[in-house]
């Protein structure tokens, strides 16, 4: 009988950004050992923009203070370092190389020389994505002010509550999430019971300035190509509008976007549906943007080609599709048929330089209609000719042929119809993973920095880990935080090939059909992405390595912290089985 052999998992591999670096911070063992002064809160006036043109502005009762932006930045100790990769290889390791590796504070982690323990703030180590309960504007003075991280963000994910209702801003347990406005429902902690008083003493009007600092201060800490998304409902959405316009300038807001969380509504009068993301630049100028599609199948692809949809017979004819086609295009259609869509190819203008003359096709002479001019030249029609990618439509006007395989789907735009509610929901109130993926990919490549003041179940870090972006995170409340812990300790993340590597040069022939062993790495625009399947309705875009910047994958986190002043670190590295999606 033949011996059973098992497959052995590849041990758990974990991403780390060689390119970026951070300050040596004080623990909590070390703090006692600091001078009075480095312990002293540091006083942070964060840069505000200056209305130069009288701009409206949204009037409120500001507060005699309204103007005084400086904040208390505390020193952020680290109370916990997690390395859950090197957990777990240990498990499966003799106890000699455990000793090794349950050495995850020496070199090889943080990658700072033995005097950085008591010399903060001097020494650049290792990134290590961080987790951080405190007030959320102490802490965005810290990073911006003695941890030098202003203008090195280049996201900023902001959840606010949607109103000023005790039950949308605290959950008062982990195992919890029927938070009701009784005082039955009241968490047992005063100091949340207080912080929450606090906030919104004069109701609406402490609302919007706790909104208005918060965004100053993430603009502070934003990249120029940065991108700032806060999420709200219909109740607060336009005078947060206004309030976002003074902060970054209504040239600056780049979408108003609409997602749909539920398919249905109790109310009487109109539904509403959908909650918003504002979307605003801190310069629309050097925005880094990379466009999204939604993938489609064929059959949506004909439905997107609408009446234009054509398809190419085996023997070159062309002929309409039938309702059977196109309802069932894989069961009706010959195998090797084509489908496209036909692309009318003049555009509106007329031009002086020849585009408007006719072109001649086959013995026919094509005019360009009056007031327009060819969309290419006629050098290029002759190539689109030669490649037999023209046709024409009903009444004789010259088209080219946009085949089913060059559609890369459907662009995204900004309203977003498919429903978005989580789908296994953690936190009393948490935004599906899929809404925040599209922030992430459409204004972040790999390696780049997001930014979340409002973590919630700590949705932005587990999609920013999954994604290969680099993350901080915080809370001021400890069930956010524990649940945040727990979600990035056990989440699981798949194996994505790096672009540039051997590995990734074979997966892009495999997908692409060209094994010819001539084809180069497809570039999208300026990012380094490609796709790689897709998933869930949507596409899948594989992070890649940037030159210089090389990560390997996959693993989850974890972080812990205690104290209004304690922040939580952890190095990008946690339990993951690789897979390849």
């Amino acid at each position: 009988m033949a011996k059973k052999t098992t497959r052995r998992k590849a041990p758990p591999e974990s991403y780390t950004h060689p390119s970026a670096g951070r300050l040596n911070l004080p623990t909590e063992e070390t703090a006692p050992f600091m001078a009075e002064e480095d312990r002293a809160p540091y006083r942070y006036e964060p840069p505000f923009r200056q209305d130069e043109h009288g701009e409206p502005r949204l009037s409120w009762d500001r507060g005699d203070d309204s103007e005084d932006l400086a904040v208390e930045a505390h020193p952020l100790y680290i109370h916990e370092k997690i390395h859950p990769a090197a957990f777990v290889r240990s498990l499966t390791t003799t106890p000699a190389d455990r000793r090794e590796t349950h050495n995850l504070f020496g070199a090889a982690y943080n990658n700072l020389p033995d005097s950085a323990a008591y010399e903060w703030y001097e020494h650049r180590g290792n990134w290590q994505n961080r987790l951080i309960r405190g007030d959320s504007r102490r802490i965005m003075a810290s990073l911006a002010g003695p941890e030098r991280l202003a203008g090195q963000v280049q996201m900023v994910f902001y959840d606010p509550p949607y109103g000023i209702k005790f039950n949308s801003n605290f959950q008062p347990s982990v195992k919890n999430r029927g938070v009701g406005a009784a005082a039955k429902d009241l968490p047992n902690d005063p100091v949340i019971v207080q912080a929450f008083r606090d906030t919104y003493e004069k109701g609406i009007h402490s609302y919007l300035d706790n909104i208005r600092r918060n965004a100053v201060l993430a603009r502070t800490l934003l990249h120029d190509s940065g991108s700032f998304f806060l999420q709200i409902g219909s109740e607060n959405v336009h005078r947060l509008a206004v309030v976002l316009d003074e902060v970054f300038g209504a040239e600056n807001r780049m979408a108003t976007i609409s997602f749909v969380k539920t398919g249905s509504s109790s109310a009487k009068t109109l539904a509403q549906v959908a909650d918003y993301l504002l979307w605003y630049a801190k310069d629309r100028n050097s925005l880094k943007f990379r466009r999204l599609y939604q993938h489609l199948d064929r059959r949506d692809k004909i439905e997107y080609m609408t009446s234009y949809a054509v398809v190419e017979m085996p023997d070159g004819q062309d002929r309409p599709l039938t309702p059977q086609e196109r309802q069932a295009p894989n069961k009706h259609l010959p195998p090797d048929a084509r489908v496209f869509r036909r692309v009318i190819l003049h555009s509106t203008g007329h031009s002086e330089t020849g585009r408007s003359e006719p072109f001649e096709w086959r013995g026919t002479v094509y005019p360009c209609p009056a007031g327009r001019h060819w969309s290419v030249s006629h050098e290029g029609l002759e190539v689109l000719s030669k490649k037999n990618r023209l046709t024409t439509v009903e009444g004789g006007e010259l088209c080219w042929k946009w085949y089913e395989d060059e559609i890369p789907g459907k662009r995204i735009n900004n309203v977003w119809s498919d429903q978005m509610n989580p789908t296994d929901l953690h936190y009393v109130v948490e935004t599906s993973e899929k809404v925040v993926e599209r922030c992430v990919l459409m204004s972040t490549d790999p390696s780049d920095l997001v930014l979340d003041i409002t973590c919630g179940s700590g949705t932005t870090a587990f999609v920013a880990e999954k994604w290969g972006r680099r993350w901080i995170t915080t809370d001021a409340a400890a069930v956010p935080i524990a649940l945040t812990r727990q979600r990035i300790a056990v989440g699981a993340f798949p194996y994505h090939l790096l672009q540039d590597s051997a590995e990734g040069v074979l997966k892009e022939r495999e997908v692409s059909g060209n094994n010819d062993g001539n084809s180069e790495t497809r570039k999208l625009g300026n990012s380094e992405t490609r796709k790689l399947g897709n998933r869930d309705g949507g596409w899948r875009v594989a992070p890649c390595r940037r030159p210089g910047e090389g990560f390997r994958v996959r693993a989850s986190s974890v972080c812990q912290s205690r104290g209004a002043r304690v922040r939580r670190e952890r190095r990008a590295d946690a339990p993951g089985y690789p897979s390849v999606s």
